[in-house]
């Protein structure tokens, strides 16, 4: 984790951020044409875009992922793999941990679980606790730094551990008009990292900020969907843009000016639509007529995010976007379940 950390003291630039402009189009199977298909631009943005004034920092995406969200049965909260293939060995193993930690492959990333009521009291006390897999060998089982590590599984050679890996916070700030959910993650090395994410009372859409370590880049990001305070019923879809520099953000700007920017973007000559800034992820609630589930398990959503390195293992900004994707989950899942209006969710069969 030296390179997430390398905005605070080295300057690590990855030769994938070259000088051509990137042409690729992202386009997931949930996509509809002119809302979810958006052109990559370069860290450094030239050309045309640049001398119209679209300067967008997006880093060049070497490979896709697609976690999968779903719900086990007599288990609180719900749980997310990191791809489709872990989560069909799980299903394989009939949900036992042990098979999979066996077989290479099955548990689960992270644990999604709601704190509860006291959140709403105590602004110390996460709203959330985000919990992650691990497996290691039994030699290096002192290697883990996360907190509150706990032995599920062992074997002759590795263990599966369970760990804290993020804690959610909200704080609503009524003379600001903004909500701040704040996400404190422990990374490998037990040192803390703290991202915000806003939105503002009454609009829809969510910003943060996230540091992409490959390209040594601070990019100011929008979640694109979410409804906030603005509506009873919760979004099915979400998409995570990389906005250009010079759109307004929450994040990077002083409370009383985010009104005077936002109106001032509105009428800039240069300002083009969010729909053609470069998409990052896409969230996906999965819906269906019959809500039974079929081994015990419920798919909830499908969370399809690109990664500028090809990795076997989940690099950490990955982990970070899944956590704030799983959370947003729960607040736009959690009006479907509790709304007069609908009935319950409607959850595919796995």
């Amino acid at each position: 984790m030296n390179r997430f950390r390398s905005r605070y003291g080295q300057n690590n630039q990855d030769s994938r951020s070259n000088a051509d402009d990137q042409n690729t189009l992202m386009s997931f199977p949930h996509s509809t044409p002119g809302e979810m298909e958006s052109v990559f631009s370069e860290s450094s943005t030239i050309g045309d875009f640049e001398r119209l004034g679209f300067v967008n920092r997006s880093p060049r995406f070497a490979s896709n992922r697609t976690v999968i969200f779903a719900s086990v049965m007599l288990s609180k909260g719900f749980f997310a793999w990191e791809n489709q293939d872990t989560f069909d060995t799980f299903i394989s193993n009939r949900r036992k941990l042990d098979k999979c930690l066996d077989s290479g492959k099955g548990w689960p990333l992270f644990h999604y679980v709601s704190v509860g009521f006291k959140s709403y009291f105590r602004k110390s006390t996460p709203v959330s606790k985000i919990y992650k897999y691990k497996v290691v060998d039994n030699d290096k089982v002192d290697d883990i730094k996360e907190p509150n590590k706990e032995l599920l599984h062992q074997n002759e050679k590795r263990s599966l551990f369970k760990v804290e890996f993020c804690n959610v916070f909200r704080n609503v700030i009524n003379s600001e008009g903004i909500v701040y959910h704040k996400f404190v993650c422990f990374q490998p090395d037990g040192i803390r990292c703290s991202v915000l994410m806003m939105n503002s009372i009454g609009r829809r859409n969510t910003d943060c900020q996230v540091y992409e370590p490959i390209t040594d880049s601070l990019l100011n990001l929008r979640w694109i969907g979410t409804t906030g305070y603005t509506s009873v019923f919760g979004a099915n879809d979400l998409k995570l843009v990389i906005l250009d520099d010079q759109v307004p953000h929450l994040s990077s700007r002083a409370s009383q000016e985010r009104d005077n920017d936002r109106r001032d973007s509105q009428r800039s000559e240069h300002a083009r639509s969010q729909s053609k800034m470069p998409v990052w992820a896409m969230y996906s609630r999965t819906t269906s007529i019959l809500p039974i589930p079929r081994h015990r398990v419920l798919k909830l959503a499908t969370f399809q995010i690109s990664e500028v390195e090809n990795a076997e293992q989940v690099p950490f900004t990955s982990e970070l976007l899944t956590c704030m994707s799983m959370y947003l989950h729960e607040l736009e899942s959690r009006k479907e379940r509790r709304s007069p209006l609908t009935s319950a969710p409607m959850i595919s069969m796995v």
